[in-house]
Order: structure tokens, then C-alpha cells, then sequence
């Protein structure tokens, strides 16, 4: 072996407090800034924070939201302001995975990919998106060739559905149950059941969903007893893992921004509630003009750099959300005057492009920020999503489609419910080039039932 001593050149990014404070923020929720700045000024006496709420210039606009299931429309003044704070500051699903993936032993790449999967899930614990749809993330981050992607994918998301609750990471059903099943002690005290269960969550759960007993009893190849405690098994599994992690009270937001109609385009105003006014206190600029720097005054210079910081950083958040949402209002027009019907795909990217930043940037201001329209009130992050292209060659939003299978669903013949494949066809029929499969997890996501429960309710309620 040859020992040797020379010099090597390398960069480092090292991210300084300022900035590493100023991207803390920029993911803050308007009621969480709210609490940082109070503490903030509690802290620095340099500090003073005063609201700019002013009740007179707000413009009333109707609002009735999309998370509620009341169809009642109502009028928003400054009064209604109230009712927008937050109020739950339960666990979510991704803080309790995150923390998980934070003690495992493995390196910082690793756990950045996998804290990347974990916030693709979705609220109920699935993975809903196709690897096609992130395919490109995935590969940026992992730094990987594009042939050895599909390998890396399915090993990490192995991984994290390792984690607790047992069954995220799913992407259908059938997987959810099986990754509960692998975990459950009936694998050890009952054997044979746990393998019709397991057999019946894996290949027959459409059957098991309709009671077609017969057809799994020959696919599983059980007695009618057993195939009974099977299903008994199956039925204690939880097939929304994630809920557990949604608040059980409503919970409020303050939107960021409204957006009105001016001069035939809708435009963004901001939130009076949300602009807060923190200075340096007059007085104390004053008296640093008059401080010499010396030792015994560090703290005292050190505190007034701290708060000149925080001051430029909350108008650099302001700027930068103001900013997005008009990026984002001017390329979703469509859907501010005719619903999701007209929303365009959208990717992180495009907008990154548009206003000059890193796509990551526009991940973390569309996080936790709402905005209020005349068609509710809505995530930043609502307005963004895959595309779909049709026989024309003209793309259309994945939103769009979820709404036209809404629509389908709702015009149907409550006796003669439309499957999956019939669906799918009509749309085909429509010019949109959509697999059965693409239908059915859309369907999932707007949490319509699948075709024999809709039949069967209809039933049921023409019974009672």
C-alpha cells in the first residue's frame, strides 16, 4: 500500500442561519408565522409587530369552501376573519413518518429520498401517483440513471412501508391490507387462515368486496369455514392507515391570499389579516447609532443584527407568496371562472421557470398556504397536478378529468351504475386516452364507491 499526501479541491453548500431561517418560515402556515413573530419580538426587544388589518378596505366576496359539506353560500367581511385560524396542531402523518426515518441508521441521502416518498402519500397513507408521474423527481434526487430507477423506487418504498402505521405506502387496497397482514401475529398463530386472508388481499379483493364467496373459496382453495374467519381477519385491518393522523376537529385556515375579478381577469389581493408589520423599534435604532462596538455590547449588536434579519426575511416571505400566486392564478384562469372542469395541468417546474426560482422553493411556499375564491378556499398546492393527453395532442388537467368522472358518476342510472371499464370508454370515446386503471384510482381519490357498492346502496335505498 502507498501512502501519499496532496491536495484536493471541493465545494461545499453550506446553508447559513439567516437562510436556514428564512426557508423555516417560507413553510409556516399564516397562523404559525403569527406565533413565531409574537414569540420573536417577546425574545428581541428591538422588535415591535403590528398588524396592518384594516376592516374598511377589505371587499366582501362570496365564499363557500370545498373542504365543507355545507352547499349554502355565505358572504365573507372582516368580522368572518375569526374564523380562519388554525386550530389543530395534531400530529401529521408526515411529521410521525419523518420522525421515524430520522432514527434510522442510514446516510443523509437515503433518508432525504425517503422523507421525499413520505410526503408523496397522500392523507389516508396511499401512494396515489403512478412512478411515471414522479419519475423525474425521483431520479433528481437520487441522482440515479433512468434505467435503475424502477429498481431504486420499489427498494426505498419498501422501505418506508417498513414503518408504522403498518400499511402506508400502498398503492391500492389489496397492497394495504397485505403489508398489515405481514405484520399481524395470526401469521404465526394461525397459519392457514392467514394465508387465505393473505391470499384474498392480494389477488381476489375485488371479489372479497363483492361477496362472490364461491369464486374465492375455488381461488383460495379453503373450506367455507375458513374462508369465513378469513374475511372475519381481513375485517379488523384498517384500509385508510393515515386517518388516524387527521385532526377529529374541523380544522380553519387563514388564506394567504384572495382572488377577485378585475377588469375581466382574476386577480391576487392579499390577505389583510396575514400582513404584519414587524420594525425595529424606532428608539433603539436611535441608540445603536450610539453604541460602540466593544466587547461588553456583543449581545446588544448581536440582537439588533437578529432583528434587522428577521425584519428583511418576513418581507422576502411576503414578496415570495405573492409572487407564486399570481403565477399561479394567471395559468389557472380557467378554473377561476368555470370550476375544476377547466383546470390546466400544471407542474412545480413551470411556475419555478416563470418567477426565476428553484422548483424546491415553490414546494415550500405552496406549503400550508390557501388562497379564497368565489369557488372556495384552497391550497396553493390544489392547483397543481399531471396532465392528460388527448387524441388531438392537447393536454388537459388530471383535475379535470376527476371531475368528469364525478359528473359521469352523478348522471348515471342509480339501477345501472357505470363500471370502471365503461367509464374509462366514454372518456376514450371523448378523445381522452385513459386506462381502466387510471379510472379507478381517480376514483378512489374522489371517494366514489366502486361500481357493485353503488348498485348495492341504490338498492338499499329503494328498500328502506
Amino acid at each position: 500500500m502507498k501512502i501519499s499526501i496532496g491536495q484536493k479541491l471541493s465545494g461545499q453548500l453550506t446553508l447559513t442561519p439567516q437562510l436556514q431561517q428564512a426557508i423555516r418560515l417560507l413553510q409556516m402556515s399564516a397562523a404559525e408565522i403569527e406565533q413565531e413573530l409574537s414569540q420573536a419580538v417577546l425574545d428581541n426587544p428591538f422588535l415591535e409587530l403590528e398588524s396592518s388589518f384594516d376592516e374598511a378596505s377589505f371587499e366582501p366576496i362570496p365564499e363557500y369552501s370545498h373542504h365543507s359539506s355545507s352547499s349554502q353560500q355565505q358572504r365573507l367581511d372582516g368580522g368572518d376573519y375569526e374564523n380562519y385560524s388554525s386550530l389543530s396542531k395534531q400530529t401529521s402523518l408526515f411529521e410521525h413518518l419523518t420522525e421515524q426515518i430520522r432514527t434510522l441508521r442510514i446516510d443523509a441521502a437515503d433518508t432525504n429520498i425517503l422523507i421525499y416518498l413520505a410526503g408523496c402519500l397522500d392523507e389516508k397513507g396511499y401512494l396515489r401517483d403512478d412512478f411515471e408521474e414522479i419519475k423525474e423527481s425521483f431520479i433528481r434526487i437520487c441522482e440515479a440513471k433512468e434505467e435503475e430507477a424502477q429498481v431504486l423506487f420499489e427498494k426505498y418504498l419498501g422501505q418506508l412501508q417498513e414503518l408504522d402505521p403498518p400499511g402506508i405506502g400502498a398503492r391500492d387496497l389489496g397492497e394495504c391490507l397485505t403489508l398489515q397482514l405481514k405484520r399481524s401475529p395470526l401469521q404465526q398463530s394461525n397459519p392457514k387462515i392467514w394465508a387465505v386472508a393473505y391470499s384474498v388481499c392480494e389477488k381476489h379483493i375485488h371479489d372479497l368486496a363483492a361477496h362472490n364467496w364461491q369464486k374465492l373459496r375455488k381461488a383460495a382453495g379453503c373450506s367455507e369455514e375458513q374462508l369465513d374467519k378469513a374475511a372475519r381477519e381481513i375485517k379488523k385491518l384498517d384500509p385508510n392507515p393515515g386517518n388516524q393522523f387527521l385532526a377529529t376537529e374541523q380544522e380553519y385556515v387563514t388564506p394567504e391570499v384572495f382572488v377577485l375579478k378585475k377588469g375581466g381577469r382574476w386577480e391576487v389581493n392579499v390577505n389583510p389579516q396575514n400582513q404584519f408589520k414587524l420594525s425595529i423599534r424606532k428608539e433603539y435604532v436611535d441608540l445603536f447609532k450610539q453604541v460602540k462596538k466593544a466587547e461588553q455590547n456583543e449581545e446588544f449588536i448581536q440582537k439588533f443584527a437578529d432583528a434587522k434579519s428577521l425584519v428583511r426575511t418576513v418581507q422576502q416571505r411576503e414578496e415570495t407568496i405573492l409572487l407564486v400566486s399570481k403565477a399561479i392564478v394567471d395559468r389557472q384562469q380557467g378554473f377561476f371562472e368555470h370550476g375544476a372542469i377547466a383546470m390546466r395541468p400544471l407542474l412545480l417546474r413551470e411556475i419555478a421557470d416563470e418567477v426565476g426560482m428553484h422548483e424546491s422553493t415553490i414546494s415550500r411556499v405552496t406549503n400550508q398556504k390557501y388562497l379564497t375564491c368565489t369557488k372556495g378556499t384552497f391550497s396553493l398546492k390544489y392547483f397543481f397536478g399531471s396532465q392528460i393527453t388527448r387524441d388531438t395532442g392537447s393536454t388537459v388537467s388530471s383535475k379535470a378529468i376527476q371531475t368528469l368522472i364525478g359528473q359521469i358518476v352523478k348522471n348515471e342510472s342509480p339501477n345501472n351504475p357505470l363500471s370502471d371499464n365503461e367509464i374509462s370508454e366514454l372518456l376514450n370515446n371523448e378523445g381522452y386516452q385513459i386506462a381502466r386503471r387510471t379510472i379507478a384510482k381517480y376514483r378512489d381519490i374522489l371517494n366514489i364507491a366502486p361500481m357493485h357498492s353503488r348498485k348495492r346502496m341504490a338498492n338499499e335505498m329503494q328498500g328502506s
